[in-house]
C-alpha cells in the first residue's frame, strides 16, 4: 500500500494498492456513505432511443460513488454505490460498481477513525514484507506464501523415495528441485525470509543445496509433518519468531493466544455487550475483532455499533486488531467475534 496524498482535515486519502492484501484491507475500511473515486468503465448509449443506429459502447472514465457496499473477492476490490460525480453523459444517482485491482489507485473521502489510519500505515510499512515457507521431507515439499490474511498454497512437488529392496535411487536431486523452486519464488515474490521446515534432520540436506543468496535469508525450523496444519505449529516455533515478528498471521496468533490465557484468568471481556461496556469504561488495553464478525454485522446492518465500540476502545488507548487469519479468526469467533484484554 502506498499513501500518495492525505488531507486529514478534509478526510481525503489517495492510495495505491500494491497487493491483494491491500485491497482486502480497503474493503474493511470503506463503509456506507463514504465517497470513493476511481477509474472505471461504463456502458453508454450513443444516439437517441428512436435512432436505428443506436450503439452501446464501453467508455473508460473516472467516477465518484457514494459507497453502499465494498467487497473483496478474486484478488479484487469491488465498490458498489451511486454516482455523485463524473462526465456529463453519466446520470447522477445511477448505480455503478468500481473494480480495483493490484496496481490501481483509489481516492476515499470519509471521517477516518484513528485505528483505520493506523491499519493503513501498517500496510504501507509491510507492503514489501512477505514470507515463503517450504514444508518438506524426502517424499514431498509444500510451498506456501504467508500473507496478511493467512497463507496461499503455491505448489507441491514430489520426491522419489527408495523402496525396500531397491538400490541406487538417490533423493539428492529432490533437494536440488526444492532449491530451484525456492529460487523461482524468491525472484517472483522477493520475500523478506524463506522458512525451510521439516521433520527430523531433512532440512540439513537442503542447506547444502541452497544457493548463497537464498541461504542468507533462510530460516530453518522443525515441524511434525508437511501438511498445511503444520503452519500454525511453525508460527509458534522459537527459531522462527524473530523472522515472523512483522508477519500479520504470527501477530494475530500471538494476540489470540494471549487473549485465551486472559480468558482463563478472568482478565478479558468477550461478546459485543460485555466488550461495549468495558470499552466505554476505558479499561481495554487490547481489542480483537474477527473479520468474519465485522462482515456479518455489516450484512445485518449493525456495523455502526461495532464501529462505536472500536472508537471507544481507541479513545481508551487500546490496541485494535482485525483478526483475519483462518485459525485465529475461528478461535475468536468462538468468543463471539469480538474480545478484549482488560487493564483491570
Amino acid at each position: 500500500m502506498r499513501i500518495l496524498k492525505h488531507h486529514r482535515k478534509e478526510g481525503f486519502l489517495h492510495v495505491k494498492a500494491d497487493a491483494p492484501e491491500d485491497l482486502w484491507l480497503l474493503s474493511r475500511l470503506i463503509g456506507p456513505g463514504d465517497a470513493v473515486k476511481g477509474s472505471t468503465e461504463r456502458k453508454l448509449k450513443l444516439g437517441g432511443e428512436d435512432d436505428r443506429n443506436q450503439k452501446v459502447v464501453r467508455k473508460k472514465m473516472t467516477l465518484t460513488l457514494r459507497a453502499e457496499k465494498a467487497t473483496y473477492e478474486h484478488d479484487s476490490l469491488r465498490v458498489l454505490g451511486t454516482i455523485t460525480d463524473g462526465p456529463d453523459e453519466v446520470a447522477k444517482g445511477d448505480h455503478h460498481a468500481i473494480t480495483i485491482q493490484p496496481g490501481d489507485e483509489l481516492m476515499i473521502t470519509k471521517e477516518w477513525q484513528g485505528w483505520q489510519l493506523n491499519k493503513l500505515q501498517e500496510a504501507t510499512e509491510r507492503s514489501e514484507e512477505n514470507i515463503i515457507v517450504v514444508l518438506f521431507d524426502r517424499e514431498e515439499a509444500l510451498f506456501c506464501r504467508l500473507t496478511n490474511t493467512g497463507h496461499d498454497v503455491l505448489s507441491r512437488i514430489k520426491g522419489e523415495v527408495s523402496k525396500k529392496g531397491e538400490e541406487g535411487v538417490s533423493v539428492s536431486d529432490f533437494w536440488k528441485a526444492i532449491a530451484r523452486q525456492a529460487s523461482e519464488y524468491d525472484q517472483r515474490y522477493q520475500p523478506r525470509s524463506i522458512i525451510a521446515a521439516s521433520p527430523a534432520f531433512w532440512k540439513d540436506y537442503l542447506k547444502e543445496s541452497l544457493p548463497e543468496d537464498l541461504a542468507k535469508k533462510a530460516v530453518y525450523a522443525t515441524v511434525s509433518s508437511t501438511n498445511e496444519q503444520s503452519l500454525q505449529e511453525l508460527l509458534r516455533r522459537p527459531e522462527v519468531k524473530q523472522a515472523l515478528r512483522e508477519d500479520r498471521g504470527a501477530q494475530e496468533d500471538q494476540l489470540v493466544q494471549e487473549l485465551l490465557g486472559a480468558v482463563a484468568k478472568d482478565q478479558a471481556a468477550y461478546g459485543i455487550d460485555e466488550v461495549e461496556r468495558k470499552a466505554n469504561e476505558g479499561c481495554l488495553k487490547t481489542l480483537l475483532v474477527s473479520d468474519s464478525f465485522m462482515m456479518q454485522e455489516r450484512e445485518r446492518g449493525d456495523f455502526v455499533r461495532v464501529e462505536q465500540v472500536m472508537k471507544a476502545a481507541e479513545q481508551g488507548k487500546a490496541l485494535i486488531t482485525i483478526v483475519a487469519s483462518k485459525e485465529s479468526m475461528k478461535q475468536l469467533d468462538g468468543l463471539g467475534g469480538i474480545a478484549g484484554l482488560r487493564r483491570w
